[in-house]
């Protein structure tokens, strides 16, 4: 039973259950505020102890806009990609106006998965290297 239970595990691995249909790439979305939050597992919530997430965050508007290029620039996951079952940090990008929210996460493990752009990205190397050009929380993947 437990090999059915671990490939049922894998199943879900990366999904996209985001219902945003890639506002973050729309020609007319205009952010004005970009915050970035690292989730790890040591930031989830503990009955014993809870460690409050790294963040970050921009108002500049030149930065936004290059950091959103490059998140939608990324590419589509091949057929048949194949993952590795490690786990790590998972950062969530707001890209915030006065009316909407666009939620965009990318993890830093596995095939490194890339949602909340409409079709699901990968390979976020290109956004890691952005979030860091602009001093943003980022992985050093």
């Amino acid at each position: 039973m437990a090999p059915l239970l671990f490939a049922g595990a894998l199943a879900g691995c990366g999904s996209d259950t985001s219902t945003d249909a890639g506002i973050a790439c729309a020609p007319s979305f205009e952010p004005t505020r970009l915050t970035v939050r690292v989730i790890t597992p040591e930031a989830l919530p503990d009955p014993v102890t809870t460690t409050p997430p790294v963040t970050g965050g921009t108002d500049d508007a030149e930065v936004i806009k290059d950091i959103a290029a490059v998140a939608c620039a990324l590419p589509e996951p091949p057929d048949g990609i194949s993952c590795t079952t490690d786990f790590g940090p998972t950062y969530e990008l707001r890209f915030t106006t006065r009316d909407a929210t666009a939620t965009v996460r990318a993890e830093s493990f596995g095939c490194g998965y890339v949602t909340g752009l409409g079709p699901r990205r990968h390979d976020p190397r290109p956004l890691w290297q952005a979030l860091a050009k602009a001093g943003l929380p980022h992985a050093d993947r």
